[in-house]
């Protein structure tokens, strides 16, 4: 029986990318709950310097939480590549294209959330420290770069792509990862320390732009790749 209900390719995204956002909001608990303890953990600040003897200065990076946010998120990204969370989208009618489309803006939608809760919880941690000392306290630069945070939302969500592919690339073919393993082996080895400056430059926006490139190369190969498996219904 042919059915009279059609639905646009823009529809399905959408509701795929809803309902992604309402059957892993777990995954948005787990990142507030991670950045929440490494925040307590690093409340008193990544350093401290004395300024003319009296004066103590501290600085309060995003370092730490930047680090957990991509190593959650190359985890999260495992995670969504699983046979078992592929299976849990049969409750809509989507095509492997429309799936890999709405997971894509999913994971974006994850590393803009992982960005302003790193934010918050950092801003929190230097309010507390503010609130709780009878010292002065001046804050000398209480603003983010803009560049900084761009770049921190573009790197994990390259983060995020990563896992997924892996997990992907995995499912399809442990040889082709065995492979991709052993050409990424010899590129560290043979550009040693300066590896990551070769990867993604040596400067903010070389990093923003180099990301990026490699988040839609990384998403390409994931549309190949799911080209290969069966189509779910409903």
């Amino acid at each position: 029986m042919t059915s009279i209900v059609t639905v646009s390719p823009a529809r399905n995204v959408w509701e795929q990318v809803k309902w992604k956002c309402k059957a892993y909001s777990s995954m948005f608990s787990t990142v507030i709950l991670v950045h929440l303890i490494i925040g307590f953990l690093t409340s008193e600040g990544t350093g401290s310097f004395y300024i003319g003897g009296n004066f103590e200065g501290r600085t309060y990076t995003l370092d730490a939480l930047f680090i957990f946010s991509v190593i959650l998120m190359l985890g999260l990204g495992w995670m969504l590549a699983s046979n078992t969370l592929a299976q849990d989208q049969r409750s809509i009618v989507t095509t492997n294209q429309t799936e890999v489309l709405s997971m894509f803006i999913f994971t974006i939608i994850l590393a803009i959330f992982t960005v302003m809760s790193a934010l918050s919880v950092h801003c929190i941690t230097i309010a507390l420290e503010i609130l709780k000392t009878d010292a002065p306290f001046i804050l000398e630069n209480p603003f983010f770069s803009s560049n900084t945070i761009l770049a921190f939302a573009v790197c994990i969500t390259l983060a995020c792509a990563v896992g997924y592919f892996v997990r992907a690339v995995f499912q399809f073919s442990k040889i082709v990862l065995v492979l991709l393993a052993i050409a990424l082996f010899f590129v560290i080895r043979a550009n040693g320390m300066s590896f990551w400056g070769v990867i993604f430059g040596v400067n903010v926006w070389e990093i923003i732009g180099y990301s990026s490139l490699y988040i839609l190369l990384v998403w390409t190969i994931i549309f190949v790749i799911r080209q290969f498996r069966e189509v779910h219904r409903s």
